[in-house]
C-alpha cells in the first residue's frame, strides 16, 4: 500500500512538472517591439589619428521593429554611421540582442570601435522598450567573440532590474581582436535576456532572491522528468553628413 501510494505520488509530481514544462515552452517568448536604440558617443569619433578625430558629440536614435534591427545604409540614423560589417539584430526566435561592432579605429596596433566617450560618460548603445509577453526581464547573460579586453565583458553592461525595459552597453573601452590583417575586423556581443514568468513566485521582485528568477530550460525539466520516471523501477568612420571613404 505504501509502495503504491509512493508511486502514485511520483506520478502526480511528474505530471505537475510536465504541465509546468508545457507552460514554460508556451510562455518562454521572444522580444516584442518596437525597440528604441540610441547611439550616444559624447566624445565624438576617431580613426585613431589626430587628423581623423572629430570631437563633436554623437547622439543618434532609431525606433525599430524586432525583425528589422539596424544595418549599414538601411536609412536609419544609426545605420548611416555603421561600418559594413556592423549591425544590431534582435533574435527572431530568442530573447537575444546581438551587436556586431566593427574596428573603426587603430592606434598602435590596438583596434577599437572609434566611438569616443568622455570622463564619466562612456560611448554606449542604449536600448529601451524591451518587453516579452507575460514575462519580466530579470537579468542579462553576456557572451563575446573577438574581444581582447576587457577580460570580463559584463563590466560594460548596465542593467537595473528595477527598470527591466532598458539596458546599455559601453562601446568605447572595448578592444577588438585583429582577425582580418589590415582589413576590417569585428567583435560580436550577445546579450541574452533572462526572464521569469509573470505570476510565478517572486517574479518581478528585486529583493529576497526573486530578482534573478529565469525561465527554466525545457531540457532541464526533461532531466527531472527522466529522473522521476526512473525512480520506480572595425575600418575608418566618418561623421554623419560626411562622405564615407
Amino acid at each position: 500500500m505504501k509502495s503504491m501510494t509512493f508511486r502514485n505520488g511520483l506520478a502526480r509530481l511528474a505530471a505537475s512538472v510536465a504541465i509546468a514544462m508545457a507552460g514554460t515552452v508556451a510562455q518562454a517568448g521572444v522580444l516584442s517591439g518596437p525597440i528604441t536604440v540610441t547611439l550616444d558617443a559624447p566624445g565624438g569619433l576617431t580613426d585613431g589619428t589626430i587628423a581623423g578625430t572629430n570631437t563633436t558629440p554623437i547622439l543618434l536614435t532609431d525606433t525599430v521593429a524586432v525583425g528589422t534591427g539596424i544595418h549599414p545604409g538601411d536609412g536609419s540614423n544609426i545605420g548611416g554611421l555603421m561600418l559594413s560589417t556592423e549591425s544590431i539584430v534582435f533574435g527572431g526566435a530568442t530573447q537575444d540582442i546581438i551587436l556586431t561592432l566593427g574596428s573603426g579605429a587603430e592606434s598602435g596596433g590596438v583596434l577599437t570601435t572609434g566611438l569616443l566617450g568622455v570622463v564619466g560618460d562612456p560611448a554606449q548603445y542604449q536600448f529601451s522598450g524591451l518587453s516579452i509577453a507575460n514575462e519580466i526581464i530579470t537579468g542579462v547573460l553576456i557572451s563575446a567573440t573577438n574581444v581582447l579586453s576587457p577580460a570580463n565583458v559584463s563590466t560594460l553592461l548596465h542593467f537595473d532590474p528595477n527598470n527591466p525595459g532598458s539596458l546599455s552597453f559601453d562601446i568605447d573601452s572595448l578592444t577588438i581582436a585583429n582577425t582580418n590583417g589590415s582589413g576590417l575586423s569585428f567583435a560580436t556581443i550577445v546579450l541574452d535576456l533572462q526572464t521569469c514568468i509573470v505570476g510565478t513566485a517572486n517574479c518581478g521582485s528585486t529583493t529576497g532572491g526573486g530578482g534573478n528568477n529565469s525561465v527554466p530550460e525545457p531540457a532541464s525539466i526533461a532531466l527531472v522528468l527522466a529522473g522521476l520516471a526512473g525512480l520506480p523501477a572595425w575600418r575608418r568612420r566618418v561623421a554623419p553628413g560626411s562622405n564615407q571613404v
